[in-house]
C-alpha cells in the first residue's frame, strides 16, 4: 500500500537537509523527525525508480531516498492521525506500514471514529495508552458495513490488541475473523486491557474459522448483546483471563471445539426476566472450563448444551442468581453431564439433568462438606438423570452412609406422573487403614413411586457385585413425608482410616414414563 504524500504534508515542516539528515518538524507535537538516506526498501530489496514510497517512513529527497529514524512503536499521528477526526485513513496506512516493519502501531489517547471497518494484516500489533483513555470512538458515527474490525488475510495470525476501548453505540459488531473468507484457519491473538461498549443489539468478538491458540486477557465486554461467537471447526486451546461480560450471552461456541478455558472471569447483568436466551450456548464441544468465575443476574439459562461430549466444567465457580426480584434460579440445560467442581451457590440453586458434582458444597456463608449436610443443591427435571459426588467422607462413628436424597412433590398430579423412578449406585475408590485398597460395588434400586402424596413407597434391590467386606448387602431406603433417603450399610467402619477416608458415588435415575414431569430435587 502506497501513501500519497499530500495526504500527510501538511502537518509537517518542509523537508530540510542537513549534512547527511533529511529533517522535518511535526506542526501538532513539535516533534522533530529525522531520516537518513537509505537504499533498500522495508523488505531489504533494492528502491527502485519504481518504488512507490509510502511518504511516512521513506521519503524521496532530491534523487536520494530517505527512512525515518526512530525506535519503538510507529506512531499513528504520523499517518495523519488527529484527534475527534475519522481515524480510518490513517490507521489503515499506520497498520500496514506496521506490519512491514514488525514494530507496534501506537495510537495515542484521543477519540477517533472509523468510517469503514479497519482491516488488520497479520503480524501487526496496536497498543493504546489505555481503556477509557484511547477510544476507537462509533458512538455517534455509523461504520460502513457495520463491523468496526476486519482481518485482511484467509489465515489471520498473530494480531495484538492492547490498552485500548471502542465504543460501538452506532455498529453492529466489533471485530469479524474469517467472514469474507471462510477456508481459512486462524491463530495466535493476543488482547489485553481491551473494553468493548454499547453494542447493545449486536456481537463482539466473531469468528467463523477454526479459531485456536488465542489469549484474552483483561477483555470487557459491556453491554455488547453477544460477546463472543466461535462457529468455526476446532476452535480449540484458547484462553480467557479476568474477563467481563455484560450482555445477554458470554459465548456461542460450536463445531467440535475443544480445551477452552474462562480463568476468573465474570458473567453480570445483561438477564432479561423470563427470556430464554442462553448466557453460555455450547454445541458439539468438549473440555469448556469456567475456572473461579463469577455468575450474577445473567439469564436463567446459564447454559444450553447440545450435541454434548460432556466436556463442560464448572470449577470453584459462583452463582449468585439469575435475573429476576428475588434472584431466579439457574438452568443448566444440557444433553450431556455438566462437572461441578466446589461449587458456590448464594441465594439460589441450579437445575441441571446430569451432572457430577465433586468437593464442598458452598452455599451463603457456610462451607459444607458433602454427607454431612442435606443442602440443596441441584434439581432434576429430565426423564434421565446422574450425577457423581467424589471425596465424600467416610467416618467411622456410622454404620451407614446416605448416599442421596430425593424431595418428591406433594402435588398428586406431578407424584402420578413420575409413576417409577430405578437407579443404579456405584461406589468406589476408599481406603483401608491396612493398606488402602481401591474396590467397587454397583449396587441397583428400584423405588416405585405413589400415585397421590403419603402411599408408601416400594422397594427392592438386587446386588450385583460384591469384592469387599466394608459394605454390606443392604441398602435402606427411609422416606419421611415426600422425602426419599437412600443409604448403604457398612460393616466394621472402625477399621477405616479417618484422615483418608473418602468415596466417589455415582448415582442413575430414570424415570419410566414418556409423561411430562415437576422438578424433583436430589438433596445432598
Amino acid at each position: 500500500m502506497s501513501i500519497p504524500i499530500s495526504d500527510v504534508e501538511y502537518l509537517y515542516t518542509n523537508d530540510i537537509l542537513v549534512q547527511d539528515i533529511l529533517k522535518r518538524t511535526d506542526l501538532k507535537s513539535g516533534i522533530d523527525l529525522n531520516y537518513r538516506e537509505t537504499t533498500v526498501w522495508y523488505d531489504d530489496n533494492p528502491i527502485l525508480p519504481t518504488t512507490i514510497l509510502d511518504g511516512v517512513i521513506y521519503r524521496k529527497f532530491g534523487d536520494k531516498y530517505y527512512k525515518l529514524q526512530f525506535s519503538g512503536p510507529l506512531d499513528a499521528r504520523w499517518f495523519g492521525l488527529q484527534d475527534q477526526t475519522d481515524g480510518w485513513d490513517a490507521l489503515t496506512k499506520g497498520v500496514d506500514m506496521a506490519a512491514k516493519l514488525h514494530v507496534p502501531l501506537y495510537i495515542p489517547a484521543g477519540n477517533y471514529a472509523l468510517s469503514k471497518a479497519l482491516l488488520l494484516p497479520n503480524n501487526v500489533e496496536i497498543i493504546g495508552d489505555g481503556t477509557g483513555k484511547t477510544v476507537i470512538n462509533n458512538g455517534w458515527s455509523p461504520v460502513e458495513g457495520g463491523i468496526m474490525l476486519k482481518t485482511s488475510n484467509p489465515s489471520p495470525e498473530y494480531i495484538r490488541l492492547r490498552n485500548m476501548s471502542f465504543n460501538g453505540a452506532k455498529v453492529d459488531q466489533w471485530f469479524d475473523v474469517g467472514g469474507d473468507n471462510s477456508q481459512g484457519a486462524q491463530a495466535f491473538f493476543e488482547f489485553e486491557n481491551i473494553d468493548v461498549h454499547n453494542i447493545e443489539n449486536g456481537k463482539g468478538f466473531v469468528c467463523h474459522i477454526p479459531f485456536q491458540i488465542n489469549i484474552f486477557k483483561n477483555v470487557g465486554f459491556y453491554n455488547v448483546d453477544t460477546a463472543i461467537e466461535l462457529t468455526g471447526w476446532t476452535s480449540n486451546f484458547n484462553a480467557f483471563h479476568n474477563c467481563n461480560f455484560g450482555g445477554r450471552r458470554t459465548i456461542i461456541i460450536k463445531n467440535q471445539s475443544e480445551a477452552n478455558t474462562f480463568y476468573s472471569c465474570r458473567s453480570e447483568g445483561g438477564g432479561i426476566t423470563g427470556d430464554a436466551t442462553p448466557t453460555i450456548e455450547v454445541e458439539n464441544a468438549t473440555n469448556l472450563k469456567f475456572i473461579g468465575c463469577y455468575f450474577e443476574s445473567t439469564g436463567e439459562n446459564l447454559l444450553k448444551e447440545i450435541q454434548s461430549r460432556n466436556g463442560v466444567t464448572f470449577d470453584d465457580c459462583h452463582f449468585t442468581g439469575a435475573k429476576g426480584n428475588p434472584w431466579a434460579d439457574f438452568h443448566f440445560l444440557s444433553e450431556g453431564v455438566v462437572n461441578f467442581v466446589n461449587p458456590y451457590f448464594g441465594e439460589v440453586d441450579g437445575i441441571v439433568s446430569k451432572f457430577t458434582l465433586t468437593g464442598g458444597v458452598q452455599t451463603g456463608d457456610t462451607k459444607k462438606t458433602l454427607g454431612q449436610s442435606s443442602t440443596q443443591v441441584l434439581q432434576n427435571s429430565s426423564q434421565v438423570s446422574e450425577f457423581i459426588i467424589g471425596n465424600k467422607k467416610l467416618t467411622s462413628n456410622t454404620n451407614k452412609v446416605e448416599i442421596f436424597k430425593i424431595k418428591i412433590p406433594n402435588d398428586g398430579v406431578a407424584a402420578q406422573n413420575f409413576k417409577q423412578i430405578s437407579g443404579k449406585i456405584k461406589i468406589d475408590s476408599y481406603t483401608f487403614t491396612n493398606g488402602g485398597f481401591t474396590f467397587s460395588d454397583d449396587y441397583e434400586i428400584d423405588i416405585l413411586l405413589p400415585y397421590q402424596s403419603g402411599y408408601p413407597i416400594m422397594f427392592h434391590k438386587n446386588i450385583r457385585e460384591i469384592f469387599h467386606t466394608l459394605f454390606t448387602a443392604d441398602v435402606e431406603v427411609i422416606t419421611n413425608n415426600n422425602i426419599v433417603s437412600v443409604f448403604v450399610h457398612m460393616n466394621n467402619p472402625n477399621q477405616l482410616d479417618i484422615i483418608n477416608s473418602v468415596c466417589t458415588i455415582k448415582v442413575e435415575l430414570s424415570k419410566n414414563t414418556s409423561e411430562g414431569f415437576k422438578d424433583f430435587e436430589i438433596l445432598i
